[in-house]
């Protein structure tokens, strides 16, 4: 019998809320990106006009969209199919459609996008960033970085990253700062992939092909983001301190939810999770995170236009309140 005793609803444009930030980068407020050179001509009132202000960038068709949270913002990101064959994601203030990011999710990386506002192309970028530092460049993302420069920033196959200004065209140090693990390369003495130890921890808490590592900063701590890919096509985010492997996020966004986490250290499973809860039918996505000293799964649901948010401790498995 499914558990009501802690259930709550919301409306579709009420983001996940988690223990923390979302996002990679730093943190974002709505000020951050006043006046900027992204504002919205046209108010966005719901997912079909945010989808339509996402694809005003480049065109192409819609996959998918959803409400997030990201960089600490309440989001819509918009997953579009490009006509190269490219796949790019979206993101959007939720309140007034001003962009946060857009970033590169498969497919082709030399579309020549142009987003305006005075920026360099991507083609334009991405020709910085070679002469900079030769090799395959895999990945991209246009972000509002923490100094309050538009960057591009671009990952290579070993990776490495490049930081390109949008605006100047011109290669950013920024070693000292924040994300200086992100961009180190394998001659500082960090390894530029992750390690054995790194690769079958994530492979132990979720069954699936590594599609993807990225190093990351978490709480100030050094960390891999291994991206899995279950047998049905499912993509889990597997967040490992890069010290000693130990759990720090689990993340899973897009179905088929028929896969199971098991993190290990006599924490609960995902399933033993949805057995508690007593549901599966509706899942959208969840999270394993921490909140203070605890670790919580954070699970939502969705029928219709209604969504509920069901919070469970993952040691003792005790449905949590508000």
């Amino acid at each position: 019998m499914r558990h009501n005793i802690l259930s709550l609803f919301f409306t579709t444009s009420f983001a996940f809320a988690c223990g923390g930030t979302m996002s990679d980068g730093a943190s974002l407020s709505t000020r951050d990106l006043e006046g900027g050179p992204f504002e919205s001509t046209s108010e966005v009132q719901d997912r079909a006009s945010a989808e339509a202000r996402a694809q005003s960038f480049f065109g192409g068709d819609v996959i998918s969209s959803k409400v997030d949270v990201e960089r600490g913002l309440s989001v819509f990101e918009i997953k579009i199919l490009l006509a190269s064959g490219a796949v790019i994601e979206v993101t959007l203030e939720e309140s007034t459609g001003r962009l946060v990011q857009i970033e590169h999710e498969s497919g082709p990386v030399t579309d020549d996008l142009d987003v305006g506002a005075g920026f360099v192309t991507l083609a334009q970028a991405l020709a910085t960033a070679r002469d900079h530092r030769a090799g395959d460049i895999v990945d991209w993302e246009l972000e509002l970085d923490g100094t309050g420069r538009w960057v591009w920033e671009f990952e290579y196959a070993d990776g490495t990253h490049v930081k390109v200004d949008a605006e100047a065209n011109a290669v950013l140090d920024d070693s000292n700062g924040d994300d200086a693990w992100d961009d180190r390369g394998a001659d500082d003495g960090q390894a530029a992939t992750p390690t054995d130890a790194i690769r079958v921890a994530a492979e132990a808490i979720v069954d699936g092909d590594i599609v993807k590592s990225e190093r990351e900063l978490e709480h100030g701590m050094n960390a891999w983001k291994i991206t899995l890919r279950t047998a049905s096509g499912a993509e889990v985010e597997v967040y490992l301190l890069a010290d000693d492997a130990s759990l720090l996020r689990v993340r899973g966004d897009e179905g088929p939810f028929d896969y199971d986490v098991t993190p290990g250290r006599g924490w609960i499973t995902l399933a033993d999770v949805l057995d508690i809860v007593g549901q599966s039918e509706g899942l959208e996505r969840f999270r394993l995170d921490r909140e203070g000293r605890a670790f919580v799964y954070e699970l939502r649901f969705s029928t219709g236009d209604r969504t509920e948010d069901v919070r469970v401790d993952a040691v003792t498995g005790a449905i949590l309140g508000d």
